[in-house]
């Protein structure tokens, strides 16, 4: 209220206490600054609003006040006479918010080609390219004779994948940098076009004497910036380093074309069913590129894990099937192939574990569904878990205690709450907890003490499902971890 009725210095000395008392919101900052510049106190403007931008959080949701506070810094400074700062100020405040009138008015202060640069800087920080490309065009139109209009232009369009308007900035940039006395320009322009050269190579759909081509062409363009007489020591080891990572990026080329090879070969060994000669090549594939670097490294693992199995090799099945789960814990069909390697080795908690693992990343997976429904038959009929079912039943579904007196009550009650935590923390198996059709079979297997009423079930394999889930949860055997 002070503030519009313009009396500044009471509304100076409310904004000062919220300060004191609120020293990390931003707008109390932003408030105080424009009292500032209301009084003509520009150096204690810019230093609030500094302060309050350094209070802003990365969210757009105060970008409102953020526009405000940077056009307060560009009035400050226009009025203390720096033109460029104000401008650079005004452009950060547009590259959030577009504004025509602010547009007019840095137009206006915008007389040299050093201005429309600063402009484009900041819209390109702000990933607005094609705007920024406007204003570097403006600047190469009042001065064509800097080579970093040029280069920044041209950095804009390999954003923009403009490969080829960015080819012609490069080398129109490289010819000014070169007759240029600026320490290291050369080199300047030749490491950025070294990553536009990057990012064409990298192109899948380039054919390999097209990537070939493009290394070449870099590695001779690095070798020129070397030799040039503005290149300084500092700069010889940037283009050292950009030479070596190029040709080691070459040398990959070469190493990724044979594992593919060898990827291909075992393929097709494996479709004919020569498993044993498929897993020779998925073997060199793998002592060719140990660092997994090729792309979907994880289905080599799968396929030899695959062949191992087919060869009752289960130990380095099983090792392949972690290695593959370990690159894509993502890939489903990765969890139930460990989980089939399990099955060999009759190992049924681990088998449900990983089946259960791919229940959550697929659902509705019927082949999964079925073998996590005959992996809990044949837990659930195991020897050892009948004696444990015998001992240990439903309890953890509101039965009476009565039932379980083969355990010892210490024993039974770190196993229940071990289980009912689990349970609580889980929302899906709280919710499967409440499914009638669940509850039903749960108390008929207690009173029946056998698997009958789950055995009514077992075509459904969607109930399976969600009852395999309720059953890793421990609740239904004295909640011991599997």
């Amino acid at each position: 209220d002070a503030f519009r009725k313009r009396e500044f210095e009471t509304a100076l000395q409310h904004y000062s206490k919220a300060i004191e008392l609120q020293p990390h919101a931003p707008r109390n900052w932003a408030n105080r600054a424009a009292v500032y510049l209301e009084t003509g106190n520009n150096p204690e403007c810019i230093s609030d609003c500094t302060r309050a931008l350094n209070l802003f959080e990365e969210d757009t949701s105060q970008d409102d006040l953020r526009v405000r506070v940077l056009n307060r810094i560009g009035n400050a400074l226009l009025r203390e006479g720096k033109r460029m700062e104000a401008v650079q100020a005004f452009s950060k405040s547009l590259a959030l918010k577009p504004d025509p009138t602010l547009e007019a008015r840095v137009e206006d202060l915008s007389e040299d080609p050093q201005t429309h640069k600063l402009r484009g800087n900041e819209l390109f920080k702000a990933r607005r390219y094609q705007d920024a490309i406007l204003h570097y065009d403006k600047a190469i139109s009042c001065d064509s004779n800097h080579y970093v209009f040029f280069l920044n232009r041209a950095v804009a369009n390999v954003e923009l994948r403009n490969f080829a308007k960015a080819t012609k900035d490069f080398e129109a940039a490289s010819s000014l940098a070169r007759s240029s006395n600026e320490p290291g320009a050369t080199a300047r322009v030749v490491l950025k076009r070294c990553r536009m050269l990057e990012k064409q190579a990298s192109h899948r759909n380039l054919k390999r004497y097209e990537q070939q081509k493009i290394w070449n062409e870099a590695l001779a363009a690095l070798e020129d910036a070397r030799k040039h007489r503005n290149t300084t020591l500092k700069d010889h080891d940037e283009l050292a380093g950009a030479a070596k990572a190029i040709e080691l990026g070459m040398s990959w080329m070469k190493t990724e074309d044979n594992v593919k090879e060898e990827i291909a070969n075992g393929d097709r060994m494996f479709a004919d069913g020569q498993y044993a000669a498929a897993v020779k090549f998925y073997d060199k594939a793998v002592v060719l590129d140990p660092e997994c670097r090729i792309s979907n490294a994880y289905l080599l693992f799968s396929a030899r894990s695959g062949c191992n199995l087919e060869l009752n090799r289960t130990k380095q099945a099983l090792a392949d099937a972690k290695k593959c789960v370990e690159l894509n814990p993502s890939w489903h069909s990765g969890h139930m192939l460990e989980a089939r390697v399990y099955e060999v080795l009759e190992d049924w908690n681990l088998m449900l574990n990983c089946c259960l693992r791919a229940y959550d990343l697929k659902p509705k997976d019927q082949t999964n569904l079925a073998m996590m429904r005959d992996c809990l038959v044949k837990h659930l009929t195991s020897e050892k878990l009948q004696r444990e079912r015998m001992a240990g039943w439903s309890d953890a579904i509101g039965r009476s205690s009565q039932e379980t007196e083969l355990m010892s009550s210490s024993e039974r009650f770190a196993g229940w709450s071990d289980a009912i935590g689990r349970m609580q923390s889980d929302p899906e198996i709280q919710e499967y907890i409440k499914d009638p059709k669940i509850r039903k079979v749960l108390e008929g297997m207690q009173m029946q003490q056998n698997l009958k009423p789950l055995v009514d079930h077992m075509e459904d394999l969607e109930f399976m499902g969600r009852f395999c889930k309720v059953y890793a949860s421990g609740i239904l055997l004295d909640g011991r971890k599997m």
